[in-house]
């Protein structure tokens, strides 16, 4: 494992976002690769609910996210792939400041292509402290974790 794998369960990898320096932002992708879900093993398909749902609760409490937007997008890489991006009041605050805009107002995928531009870097060395650190917080947040859906 590197410093960006995060986690891996029987169907899927998560490692941090590797070019844009934004503490909690993870790529979750399948380990069968496919580049969309109707090509994936049911297994796969059936794990990708309850995964995106514990990842959800573990960064929410690891970066005291205001709320996690997951989005899946193929430009970059044709394998399906989701992007766990926390939104946390910092976040939202600098983004309104830079953008002229309201917290209360944002658009979340403006704010997403926003972020992805202002905390761009060229190589995953140039990722910071503060974001490995936090994957080491998510890593830990997800240990003794099960993938089983859980009624509330």
């Amino acid at each position: 494992m590197t410093s960006l794998d995060i986690y891996q369960s029987a169907h899927f990898r998560i490692v941090l976002c590797c070019d844009c320096d934004v503490p909690g932002y993870l790529i979750m992708m399948p380990r069968d690769e496919g580049s969309s879900f109707d090509v994936l093993p049911t297994a796969t398909l059936l794990e990708l609910g309850p995964t995106l749902a514990l990842l959800e609760r573990v960064v929410i409490q690891a970066v005291k996210a205001r709320h996690v937007y997951i989005m899946r997008y193929s430009e970059a890489s044709a394998a399906a792939h989701f992007h766990i991006f926390p939104c946390t009041v910092d976040l939202s605050e600098l983004y309104a400041k830079e953008s002229g805009s309201s917290v209360s107002a944002i658009n979340g995928p403006l704010l997403f292509a926003w972020a992805r531009a202002r905390f761009a870097v060229n190589s995953p060395r140039e990722i910071s402290s503060t974001t490995l650190n936090m994957g080491d917080g998510i890593r830990q947040g997800l240990i003794g974790k099960s993938i089983v859906a859980k009624d509330n």
